[in-house]
């Protein structure tokens, strides 16, 4: 008998850009934390790993999310104004991310209006705790 192989559902940060495409970024599998947006952008641009098309923007330039492992195999996608009272109207943004992910039907989806502005710097998380510098 043949052995199926089933990729586990990953969890990480993604933008979505304005050409309909995604940048997914920090996926790992789903017990490892990861960073936020603002860090892995300028990795990614420092390492030479952004396209060009996308090399000259900032970090909070393109909407942008993130799916987290919730609890026993539940998921979380965080995004901004695609997923409005945990409907997300936008096929091809949902079909992107569950493709990239490697979501199944154990996902919820979620509105944060964190996603849709540009983001203060002076604040950040650490730890849960927001400080400010």
């Amino acid at each position: 008998m043949e052995e199926i192989l089933v990729e586990e559902p990953k969890v990480g940060i993604f933008w979505y850009t304005n050409d309909y495409k995604i940048i997914v970024s920090d996926v790992h599998d789903s017990n490892h934390e990861f960073v936020g947006h603002f860090t892995v952008w300028y990795r990614l641009m420092n390492a030479g790993l952004l396209k060009e098309e996308y090399s000259d923007a900032e970090w909070d330039t393109y909407k942008r999310g993130r799916v987290e492992n919730s609890f026993a195999g539940y998921f979380t996608v965080y995004s901004g104004e695609f997923c409005l009272n945990g409907e997300c109207k936008n096929k091809v943004f949902i079909d992107m991310v569950v493709s990239e992910f490697k979501l199944k039907n154990n996902t919820s989806w979620v509105y944060s209006a964190h996603y849709d502005r540009e983001m203060d710097m002076t604040k950040y998380q650490i730890g849960g705790e927001e400080v400010e510098e």
